[in-house]
């Protein structure tokens, strides 16, 4: 069969190519040149358009938001990044993604690993050689992306009406961020602080492990520094130069995984009682602190009942030692409710106790709780503390 040869003539190619290369291009829409404040002006033309602007980039632990590089005109724009990031931060609002919008990839090329470097880059506390809240670089930037707005609220607990949906990043430039030498340092220092260590003993002189510790400084009652045992009872807190005092589960009520009661170094029920401690830089000093006797656990019957006298199911119940801050949680530890009504607590004799509870309907929380009580070891195993839901509403906020 014989072959019939066609010739297309070179130019016919060529001049299909721009063709070719300009269909592509259509596929991505030509970001609108626009600056952060004529963006928050009128934000709804923008909504899922491509733009382009200046802007100066905030950064902290809760957000990261753009502002215009040029004009201060009072709000700004959440900045994130497709998939989330660049920070850590709390939305309470719906999650998910937007409907309908258009698809951005952001180019991780050098200059958007360049900007990703400076805006990391923290100035170093003095006090403790440890990164602090303060960046080192004030960040500006020539960004693209896709604006979103008018769906739901964006960023920090929700509080951004537009976010910035970053595509790429370009003319990154960045200034030293003032700051006080004295406070602060450019590069990590040696760090100055010394550190209390030790191991914690019951009174048979076994290891007491996972019992909270806490360095109080004498001259500062703000400066505390504490630290979890290990299973093994040893301990290694750093803290700045100074007098202290050290106490082992001090803050919370005794429970059953912390079943020691308050004990200060070196074997004293409270503060009083101490033996302060002194540290120098780079010093460590090595204790033994000797536990005050472990607690013995008792149960506690619990019967939690609407205002009428029917049971109330599936209730949250928990323990509230009156020694310790008035909503704290024995043992951090809840109980809910059997279709009796019923449940069962942990406690420890000699303490303190009121049982509480609380339960939702609709939205709507009732709670209640019980007479205080001194739990008593030789009292009836039988016995059974009640409860009444008997508040509603903004009556139960106490327990928040």
């Amino acid at each position: 069969m014989p072959f019939t040869t066609v010739a297309i003539p070179l130019a016919s190619l060529v001049l299909n190519l721009p063709l070719l290369a300009t269909g592509n291009q259509a596929a991505r829409p030509t970001p609108t040149p626009t600056s952060v404040c004529e963006v928050l002006q009128r934000p709804a033309s923008f909504d899922n358009r491509l733009v382009r602007l200046r802007a100066r980039v905030f950064v902290n632990f809760e957000m990261t938001v753009l502002e215009d590089a040029s004009v201060a005109c009072g709000d700004v724009i959440w900045f994130t990044y497709p998939g989330g990031g660049p920070d850590a931060y709390l939305t309470v609002g719906p999650s998910g993604p937007l409907s309908d919008r258009q698809p951005v990839t952001l180019r991780r090329n050098a200059a958007f690993k360049r900007f990703q470097r400076l805006i990391d880059t923290r100035l170093f506390s003095r006090e403790d050689a440890q990164p602090s809240d303060a960046y080192r670089y004030q960040v500006t930037a020539t960004f693209v992306g896709r604006l979103d707005y008018g769906e739901r609220r964006f960023g920090h607990l929700n509080g951004f009406s537009t976010q910035l949906v970053l595509e790429s990043v370009a003319d990154v430039t960045a200034v030293e961020s003032p700051f006080d030498a004295k406070v602060l340092s450019v590069t990590r220092p040696v760090d100055p602080r010394g550190t209390i260590a030790g191991v914690l003993l019951d009174t048979e002189g076994k290891p007491a492990g996972k019992q909270w510790v806490y360095a109080e400084a004498v001259a500062d009652e703000e400066y505390t520094q504490y630290e979890q045992a290990d299973q093994n009872g040893r301990f290694s807190i750093k803290v700045r130069p100074g007098r202290y005092t050290l106490g082992v589960n001090i803050v919370s009520p005794p429970s059953p995984d912390t079943p020691f009661p308050a004990t200060y170094y070196p074997q004293a029920a409270s503060r009083d009682g101490a033996q302060t401690i002194d540290v120098r830089s780079r010093q460590t000093v090595k204790l033994t602190v000797r536990l005050s006797p472990r607690l013995p656990e008792q149960r506690v019957a619990v019967k939690v009942q609407w205002d009428a006298g029917e049971p109330a199911v599936t209730a949250w119940v928990w323990l509230t030692d009156l020694a310790f801050f008035s909503n704290n949680e024995v043992g951090h530890a809840k109980a809910v409710t059997t279709d009796r009504g019923e449940a069962a607590l942990v406690g420890h004799p000699g303490r303190r106790y009121v049982v509480r509870a609380r339960i939702y309907v609709d939205r709507t929380p009732f709670c209640g709780e019980s007479p205080s009580f001194l739990l008593d070891a030789q009292a009836d195993p039988s016995s059974t503390v009640f409860v009444r839901l008997d508040k509603k509403g903004a009556q139960c906020l106490y327990l928040d």
